[in-house]
């Protein structure tokens, strides 16, 4: 991966990586100060998402439970030996849920990421030349997306907190799902072990500095613009920065 542009765009910095394919790429940080004493713990958590939310809308209220009770019974699957597909559906099914009560951009960008993770975790036919393009890109696309859309609303002065909750709820329980994919993916022989690690790495610094057995020694995800700190990248910066908009609004 190298760095191709550096845009400026409505006074926000972003720093774009392009990775395999064509027109797929990764802006860094923007600039929006997370509010002090407010940073959850560097490393994503394998259990329960960082803080349940606070759903303003009653009706969404059973599905963001569920998606907790979810996530903890998906891990608790996992480590029970149950498939990735099988231990996703509960999961997903509730996320589906919370996203058809999101209206607008920021629904449909929600949606995005749980279609997608859907079709990840179910996926019989992967194989590893198409796993970046097929999958680690939209994924980090997606990621984007909602971002772009949360910094629109926050722009405008219009983000809610329950869209602000929503949007993180479910970046942090796709990406559960993408990890536990990748981690199942890792037991399936060398070459997978090889493409599942460096996308885990190259997603949040997983595995940096863990010498691969083609004798590649993984540096920084993203061409290091995220930094270089282990377990700490592209996506626990973004799901920092969507914690932060979360709690300023009032929420945890």
């Amino acid at each position: 991966m190298d760095a191709e542009d550096i845009l400026v765009y409505g006074g926000l910095l972003w720093l774009y990586f392009t990775y395999s394919s064509p027109g797929v790429s990764y802006p860094g940080p923007v600039p929006q100060p997370v509010p002090i004493g407010n940073n959850p713990p560097g490393v994503i958590p394998t259990g329960v998402n960082q803080g349940t939310g606070t759903v303003t809308d009653p009706s969404l209220i059973p599905a963001q439970q569920s998606i907790n009770q979810q996530i903890i019974q998906f891990n608790n699957d996992i480590n029970a030996g149950a498939s990735v597909a099988v231990a996703a559906v509960g999961i997903l099914a509730s996320l589906h849920l919370l996203t058809a009560a999101v209206a607008g951009p920021i629904g449909a960008a929600i949606a995005g990421i749980a279609i997608l993770v859907k079709s990840l975790v179910s996926d019989v036919h992967l194989y590893a030349n198409a796993l970046v393009n097929q999958y680690e890109n939209p994924f980090g696309q997606g990621v984007i997306s909602i971002i772009q859309k949360i910094t629109d609303e926050l722009n405008a002065g219009t983000l809610t907190l329950e869209d602000a909750t929503n949007a993180r709820d479910a970046v942090v329980g796709g990406w559960t799902l993408y990890r536990a994919k990748m981690h199942e993916i890792q037991t399936q022989g060398t070459d997978w072990y090889i493409v599942s690690t460096q996308s885990l790495n190259n997603l949040d610094n997983e595995y940096l500095g863990e010498t691969l057995p083609n004798g590649k020694t993984l540096g920084a995800g993203m061409g290091g613009v995220y930094g270089n700190q282990p377990n700490y990248g592209f996506m626990s910066t973004w799901i920092d920065w969507l914690n932060g908009r979360v709690t300023s609004l009032g929420g945890i």
